[in-house]
């Protein structure tokens, strides 16, 4: 008689959470980065001035979340799902007005991202 157990799989969510047959946490960070890169473009879209402060809460309230759900359970450790989370914040940065393109780098020390 044949094991009748569950089918293998390559992916599937739980909890919010997509968990891959390899358990590499790639999967969840190019839905999550998708997802606040999609909620940054709406924000672009429908608010076209905004000062630093304003900017900041509405990151922190609409985006940053999406970037932080369960990040305990699947912490990135590959370089390139660091890199695809980082894109997001780079890219909020960079839609900040008050915020010059050439000073990403110094600019994200600052206490305002903290």
């Amino acid at each position: 008689m044949k094991w009748e157990g569950p089918a293998p799989f390559s992916k599937f969510l739980d909890l919010g959470i997509f968990i891959t047959d390899n358990l590499k946490p790639s999967v969840q960070c190019t839905k999550a980065a998708a997802k606040a890169h999609s909620i940054l473009g709406m924000v672009r879209r429908n608010f076209k001035r905004l000062d630093c402060e304003d900017f900041l809460l509405i990151y922190k309230t609409y985006i940053r979340p999406h970037l932080e759900y369960c990040i305990q359970s699947w912490s990135p450790y590959l370089q390139k799902d660091i890199s695809c989370l980082e894109s997001v914040q780079r890219a909020a940065t960079l839609a900040s007005r008050n915020t010059p393109t050439r000073k990403y780098y110094r600019n994200w020390g600052s206490q305002h991202w903290k």
